[in-house]
């Protein structure tokens, strides 16, 4: 049982409004925008604070003094008159702190992981409030820390940041103050149709052009072989159970170091033996990881997918560490083929509203013959473990990387200082996501 209360406040007194320039939001970022309208997608960051931190009262002026100084949380988007063009990011002024208080019954580490579950489903709006942050207090059984702690969980639109940039306004959040912000101008309604008017016609041009590039390399190279091309697995089809679940494991991250291995691949060579121990008729099990991708521009997110088998063929697990660790960093180079080039070139140019017709068209339910990755698994490091709510210090960091209808289950590796969280996010019904979280648990800690 749960009830909320919301707090919203302007942008702490006396702080100036500072502005540069125009800021659009670009292709990569829109595609993002657009597909969250479709399905959730928002990323949730989860920080345990090890104490009360600011009492209900205090909290929301705290909040917007820390806001003031980070200019990705002063931001919602503006629509071009007719959709015509790409959104812009603008200045949001007033309420700049959007604070939600949850109030648990028990308030225990459980029943908290319970209604992050819920949230899980839920979605901001950019277009007033991009995100949110969500506030659970004297929650006891919080793992690393020793009294009633204090766990806030931010929540933001996935078109604002990607998840490095992401755990670089948490850390902004909740580290020591900064300065004020530059945010970007907020072009006036008659200037986006004018701009529009002009761009779209250009970005018509220049996707023909370029589209006949990539005609010419498709039918000079063909199209790339895929990395990973893994069967169906239960994970990946729809179910009638829209509800989401929840589960973290919090351990020293001293436990899931192996000589010549980074923690995600740890984590991935442990992931392909208990999922074959949930479906033992599975073939192949394999993972989609997110890598870093820089994309040319401005965008904010920069990221991609790779597909990894998980090598459940490999019984011995520190061979299978080995392999897995030499696919992802063959992976995580930048693709070479001439036609992902051209392909990549040409999103780069589309008009808005082809894009948009196009995201709009995703056959989101349509269940593929064969995926790239069964699971999903993201990894980030989001730096020392010096973050305080008020006087309350944190301990550990986690988060839950979002699901799709054809994408019932991920995990997401989060670092914090000496800790390191994984988080799992499952659609209800498909696995008993304690017992998966308790068999991990146990494989990771026995790694070494």
């Amino acid at each position: 049982m749960a009830s909320n209360t919301v707090f919203r406040m302007g942008v702490a007194a006396g702080v100036s409004l500072r502005t540069g320039a125009i800021e659009q939001v670009t292709p990569r970022d829109a595609e993002l925008l657009w597909l969250s309208r479709r399905m959730p997608t928002d990323q949730f960051l989860l920080f345990g604070f090890d104490g009360p931190g600011p009492d209900r009262t205090a909290l929301p002026a705290f909040v917007a003094d820390r806001v003031a100084g980070v200019g990705d949380l002063r931001l919602r988007l503006a629509e071009v008159p007719g959709g015509l063009d790409y959104p812009y990011w603008v200045p949001r002024i007033a309420p700049a702190v959007d604070v939600l208080e949850h109030e648990l019954a028990p308030p225990s580490w459980p029943t908290l992981l319970a209604m992050v579950g819920g949230l899980l489903a839920s979605r901001v709006d950019p277009r007033s409030v991009p995100w949110r942050l969500h506030v659970f207090r004297e929650v006891a059984g919080v793992p690393e820390c020793v009294g009633p702690a204090t766990v806030v969980v931010l929540q933001i639109t996935h078109a604002l940041a990607d998840g490095r940039r992401a755990s670089a306004i948490a850390r902004a959040l909740f580290g020591p103050p900064g300065a004020a912000a530059r945010l970007p101008r907020a072009p006036s309604r008659p200037r986006m149709a004018a701009r529009a008017a002009v761009r779209t016609p250009a970005r018509q041009l220049a996707t023909i052009a370029l589209g006949v590039q990539a005609l010419r390399a498709y039918r000079r190279f063909g199209e790339p072989a895929a990395a990973v091309d893994a069967p169906l697995s239960p994970l990946n089809r729809p179910t009638s159970d829209p509800a989401h679940i929840a589960a973290t494991i919090v351990c020293p991250v001293a436990a899931l170091r192996v000589p010549g291995c980074t923690v995600t691949t740890t984590v991935l060579a442990a992931v392909g033996p208990i999922l074959q121990e949930c479906w033992p008729a599975h073939s192949q099990w394999a993972a989609e990881v997110t890598v870093a991708a820089r994309v040319p521009g401005p965008a904010r997110n920069n990221f991609r997918n790779v597909g990894i088998d998980l090598r459940i063929d490999e019984l011995d697990a520190g061979r299978r560490r080995q392999a897995i660790g030499s696919a992802l960093r063959a992976a995580a180079q930048p693709p070479e083929h001439p036609l992902r080039r051209a392909q990549q070139r040409v999103r780069r140019v589309l008009p808005a509203p082809v894009l948009r017709r196009e995201v709009a068209a995703y056959p989101l339910d349509q269940v593929p013959p064969t995926v790239t990755g069964n699971t999903v698994v993201s990894s980030v490091h989001r730096g020392p473990a010096d973050l305080r709510l008020g006087a309350a210090p944190v301990r550990f960091t986690a988060g839950f990387p979002a699901l799709s209808p054809v994408m019932g289950l991920t995990h997401g590796i989060y670092g914090l200082g000496d800790t390191v969280a994984v988080g799992l996010h499952a659609r209800a019904g498909l696995v008993d996501l304690e017992w998966y979280a308790d068999r991990l648990r146990a494989t990771l800690l026995g790694a070494r």
